[in-house]
């Protein structure tokens, strides 16, 4: 402590002033007023609340956690104390003893518990003039009279439609998941989770035969994962480069793949453009890509390529 020489550790370390404003505006469970932008005329816009301290990662540093007389929690920036005549004012203690007997009604004393049950969402969105709530819609699965499901195959399922290269024998293939598996009774095998590697379910892939499989969610995962690159893109494994397509209307000749400067000196044109080749996946599937793009994903293939069919003299190759 000696060390700091009057200063305290956060500064210390970070060479930074720490601003404790946002502590130091309000005691915990201190009378505010906030304005609610809900509230339309002839209403007040600003609503009596209790602060319950900072909100971090809500509106700007100086937001606070307000508790709302229905009992709800929000983060709100537009607080403010209560003035001190309105602190004796007759007419705002009758409204702060209402706010306690609502909030007591809702949660409870330290004494008596709740006597209503609890909702499932305690936090409104933060939302003002500048910032609309980002709500989440809750998706509920459709069931019948007796409560079974009867969409085997959730809004919320990521994995339902995804398109996946599987080991299908001998060869990989690309099958689409359709559906989750279900056993002889009906139920669905598994539990779900967001989380592939927590994610216990089975689900049915189809291929382009025809052919019904059933895959394991932690499986396909793998699949998909060792398939893209760190930005998703698809990194399918290529077998080989089976033609090419060269666009005379665009593509720069032989004859013209060289230019001179203003100097005299010559020079190529470096240009890609009307070239196209054909590729070849190991899944089986065709793909034509422009030969700029190939230049840059498999440049080595592009290069043996174009000299296995001679055209490697091309402008485009050169």
């Amino acid at each position: 402590m000696f060390k700091l020489h009057g200063s305290n550790v956060h500064s210390t370390l970070t060479s930074d002033e720490g601003d404790i404003s946002n502590l130091c505006q309000y005691k915990w469970y201190e009378w505010c007023y906030f304005r609610d932008h809900k509230n339309a005329f002839p209403f007040n816009r600003e609503v009596l609340g209790r602060v319950l301290g900072p909100a971090k990662g809500e509106g700007n540093e100086m937001a606070q956690w307000v508790l709302k007389a229905n009992g709800n929690v929000v983060p709100r920036r537009s607080s403010r104390p209560l003035k001190t005549d309105e602190l004796h004012s007759e007419q705002e203690r009758s409204k702060r003893k209402i706010f306690d007997d609502l909030i007591a009604r809702r949660w409870g004393t330290s004494i008596n518990p709740p006597t209503t049950p609890k909702p499932d969402q305690d936090f409104e969105e933060y939302e003002d003039n500048d910032e609309e709530a980002r709500v989440i819609p809750e998706i509920e699965d459709t069931v019948d009279v007796n409560g079974k499901l009867l969409n085997q195959s959730p809004a919320y399922d990521q994995i339902i439609h995804a398109e996946v290269s599987l080991q299908l024998g001998e060869e990989m293939k690309t099958g689409k998941v359709t559906k989750r598996a279900v056993d002889h009774e009906g139920k669905v095998v598994g539990s779900y989770d967001n989380n592939p590697y927590l994610n216990s379910m089975i689900y049915e892939v189809e291929f382009p035969d025809g052919q019904m499989k059933e895959y394991a969610a932690n499986i396909m995962a793998e699949n998909m994962l060792t398939q893209v690159d760190s930005e998703g893109y698809s990194t399918t494994l290529m077998k080989g480069i089976i033609d090419y397509c060269k666009d005379t209307a665009v593509a720069v000749m032989k004859s013209d793949m060289y230019v001179v400067t203003g100097r005299g000196q010559k020079r190529a044109r470096k240009t890609t453009q009307g070239w196209k080749l054909l590729v070849k996946w190991a899944n089986g599937s065709e793909t034509w890509i422009p030969l700029k793009d190939m230049n840059e994903s498999h440049p080595v293939e592009t290069a043996e390529f174009s000299r296995a069919r001679d055209i490697a003299d091309e402008a485009a190759f050169a």
